[in-house]
């Protein structure tokens, strides 16, 4: 998916941009660690842009456990950024689609009947690092969590982002940006963070539209009982 770019890519592209490459890396105008620090809070900025306008989750991953009777709330994995979808799965293969509840809800559904059935509904709400269901499960069932995952911090020059045409260089220019800054350059950074706004609004335009054939939909919420989904 994408192109993988490296930190080191990346940095070395900031460098150029501001005048500042060197093959020297003890006498860097930034070093490496300082660059590396700067680079991953902007691409954290850029992952959050990129999820916030993106119609499908951009990276997905999944996470399965068993619930058990008696225990409603049960530990997301520590990468569990947004939850996308939570689907229950009898031992009889049958897979329904959990849904969220809202806080003036929780004592709506702790009774429905039946319950924990695929004939019922299934509710489940996020508490910070936790998954809370309602009504409390009666039995073990699999429960199969659908995420976008939070962003992972490069650690190494030969870490790699996974860039879609060129995304990345919002991040670069925001780099770019920093090192024009600690040479207490304002209008080279003003320079860098304009170029890096125009990056942004691009991500912004086609994040949202890279399935063109099929444009979003509405979604139904409502349906009869018997059909897919609750």
């Amino acid at each position: 998916m994408g192109l993988a770019v490296s930190a080191q890519e990346m940095i070395l592209a900031a460098r150029r941009l501001t005048g500042t490459e060197t093959l020297d890396e003890a006498n860097a105008f930034v070093s490496n660690a300082e660059a590396l620090a700067v680079l991953n809070t902007e691409l954290q900025e850029l992952d959050d842009l990129i999820i916030e306008n993106h119609d499908d989750a951009y990276n997905r991953g999944t996470y399965r456990f068993s619930v058990e009777p008696s225990i409603s709330t049960y530990p997301l994995p520590f990468s569990a950024y947004k939850i996308t979808s939570v689907d229950v799965t009898w031992s009889t293969g049958i897979t329904r689609g959990a849904h969220r509840f809202m806080e003036a809800e929780r004592n709506r559904f702790k009774d429905i009947r039946p319950a924990w059935s695929h004939l019922g509904r299934v509710f489940f709400r996020v508490l910070g690092d936790n998954i809370e269901f309602i009504p409390t499960p009666l039995s073990a069932v699999t429960i199969d969590v659908s995420y976008i995952p939070s962003f992972t911090p490069l650690v190494a020059l030969t870490d790699t982002y996974q860039s879609q045409n060129g995304w990345h260089m919002a991040a670069v220019w925001g780099l770019a940006a920093a090192i024009y800054l600690k040479d207490d350059n304002e209008q080279g950074a003003a320079f860098c963070d304009a170029q890096k706004e125009k990056q942004k609004a691009r991500v912004r335009a086609l994040a949202a539209s890279r399935v063109e054939g099929e444009p979003p939909r509405v979604q139904r919420v409502r349906t009869r009982w018997d059909e897919d989904d609750f």
